[in-house]
């Protein structure tokens, strides 16, 4: 009877041990990185020339708000924004790509960033899903006929995570703008002064998602540093499940090697959020068909709005 007692005891500690982590393995949550704001360069973009919203219907019966930047062009480029952010971030690029007439442009808001529940998902895959119901929309439309996919920061790792999907072939080629590839991969630099994971709480989710537990996956596991005058118009926590539906696989690698399709990666040489030069090794290395360029001089958010950066995507996109 000792034995049982021992493992009863064993099991009551490891709860106890998991609950504590849940309740409070968090993280305090810093001010925003010089260079690093939300609104860094964003707030010299041109807004009144936003396009009217249009709605494309998910499969589970919500609505999908992204914008249509029209152009004379074979080309469709669908361009997800990244972290706590909106499609909105991406005008200065659509706008360009479309006014230059190399490709119309597509920029959605991501579930849980201005619609659905802020900063969570019903599950895991629900974007890819999301962004398959989008790409079906528009060739519906005759719209997607060429179909590049574009994703910039997360959004340039959840194009890597869709790229190496059952939904991978969708699309016919990708461009990854500064990717997030994870937080095992050195391309991240731990001291990015933007995204805060509460580890505790994530490794308990992580045993008890083992275990197929599930339905603590709700719970707050990321932080992003956003000023608060910021934060009525931005998404400043994400859930476990969102945390990693909108970044590639746990195997990267793995994820990498699965794409199908051709691709380009481009980076700024003088990025804040990740090391540049990790790159070739951590991430080109293991995808088939990946040209990496490095745009150098450029910041992150150079990226997504300067004119110098605008022309070089353009001309990789062109290239593709």
């Amino acid at each position: 009877m000792v034995w049982v007692w021992l493992l009863a005891g064993g099991v009551f500690v490891c709860l106890a041990v998991l609950a504590a982590l849940l309740a409070f393995g968090t993280a305090a949550v810093g001010p925003p990185r010089e260079g690093l704001g939300f609104n860094t360069g964003l707030e010299r973009l041109d807004y009144g020339t936003l396009p009217e919203v249009q709605f494309c219907p998910a499969r589970d019966g919500q609505q999908i708000p992204f914008r249509l930047y029209p152009a004379e062009a074979e080309k469709t480029v669908i361009l997800i924004h990244g972290s706590a952010s909106r499609g909105r971030s991406l005008h200065g690029l659509a706008a360009y790509l479309a006014e230059a007439e190399i490709a119309r442009c597509v920029t959605p808001d991501m579930r849980g960033h201005g619609w659905g529940r802020p900063g969570d998902l019903d599950y895991v895959s629900q974007l890819e899903h999301d962004l398959a119901d989008l790409i079906e929309h528009l060739a519906r439309q005759g719209l997607a006929k060429r179909v590049l996919v574009l994703g910039f920061s997360s959004g340039g790792g959840f194009a890597i995570r869709f790229a190496g999907s059952r939904y991978g072939e969708e699309a016919g080629a990708y461009v990854f703008l500064a990717p997030f590839i994870g937080a095992a991969s050195p391309t991240l630099r731990p001291d990015n002064g933007w995204a805060y994971p509460q580890p505790g709480r994530i490794l308990a989710l992580r045993v008890l998602n083992a275990l197929g537990i599930t339905c603590f996956n709700r719970l707050t596991a990321l932080s992003f540093a956003i000023a608060a005058e910021d934060r009525p118009v931005t998404t400043p926590h994400y859930s476990y499940r969102m945390m990693l539906g909108f970044a590639p696989k746990a195997d990267y690698r793995g994820n990498l090697r699965r794409i199908a399709r051709p691709g380009v990666l481009i980076i700024g040489s003088e990025d804040q959020d990740f090391r540049a030069s990790a790159y070739p090794e951590d991430v080109i290395a293991h995808a088939r068909d990946l040209r990496f360029t490095l745009l150098k001089g450029l910041t992150h958010m150079d990226l997504v709005t300067k004119k110098d950066a605008f022309r070089a995507i353009g001309e990789e996109i062109t290239r593709i």
